[in-house]
C-alpha cells in the first residue's frame, strides 16, 4: 500500500513539475536547410513503421507533412516552440493512432528545444541538456531525476550538418528515428 501511495506521489509530483523548458532558438548550423526531407523510422525491425517526413521552418513554427512510401499525405500540421499542434489534415486511421500528437512532440523535442545554458539549463525538477559526443551531439530532458527522452545527432561523413537522429523516449514510446534523405 505504501508502495502505490509513493508511486502515485511520484506520479503527481512529476507531472506537476515545471513546464517544459522551450530554451533558445534552432542551432545555426545543425540542420542542413530550412526544408528537408527524412526517412522515418518509428520502432526497431520488422515491427517498425517506416515513412518519409518532409520539415520545413517557418519563423518559431515547423511545418510537417508525413507521406507513405509511394508519396500519399498522412498527415500535414505545424508545432512551436511550445509543443501546440495546428493540424491541416489528417487519415481518420493516423489520428486513432495518436501519430500527429507524437511526432509534434517528437519534432519539438528534436528541433525547437535546446538549452540556452551549456551544457544544461533548468533545475532539479525539469533539466534540458546538450553535450558534445565523439562526433555527434546528445540533448537530453529530465524530470525529478527521471530521464524523459534522448535526442543523439548524428553528422555525416566530412559533414558538418546532422544526417541522421534517434530519438529514444523511457516511457512506454517509441523510438524515432530520422534519416536525411538525399537531395
Amino acid at each position: 500500500m505504501r508502495f502505490i501511495a509513493l508511486s502515485l506521489a511520484l506520479t503527481f509530483l512529476i507531472g506537476c513539475a515545471a513546464g517544459q523548458i522551450t530554451g533558445g532558438r534552432q542551432r545555426p548550423g545543425l540542420l542542413p536547410a530550412e526544408q528537408t526531407l527524412w526517412q522515418l523510422q518509428l520502432g526497431e525491425g520488422e515491427q517498425g513503421f517506416t515513412a518519409l517526413l518532409g520539415l520545413s521552418f517557418h519563423d518559431e513554427l515547423l511545418d510537417m507533412v508525413l507521406l507513405d512510401s509511394s508519396g500519399f499525405k498522412l498527415f500535414a500540421g505545424s508545432v512551436d516552440r511550445n509543443g501546440t499542434l495546428k493540424i491541416k489534415s489528417v487519415l481518420p486511421l493516423v489520428e486513432r493512432r495518436g501519430l500527429p500528437e507524437y511526432l509534434a512532440e517528437a519534432c519539438q523535442a528534436i528541433f525547437l528545444i535546446w538549452p540556452e545554458q551549456l551544457p544544461c539549463e533548468g533545475g532539479w525538477f525539469n533539466d534540458l541538456c546538450l553535450e558534445e559526443q565523439q562526433g555527434s551531439l546528445a540533448k537530453s530532458s529530465r524530470r525529478l531525476l527521471l530521464s524523459v527522452w534522448d535526442v543523439v545527432y548524428y553528422r555525416g561523413k566530412d559533414n558538418p550538418v546532422v544526417t541522421r537522429i534517434v530519438m529514444r523516449w523511457f516511457w512506454f514510446k517509441p523510438t524515432l528515428t530520422l534519416e536525411l534523405s538525399e537531395p
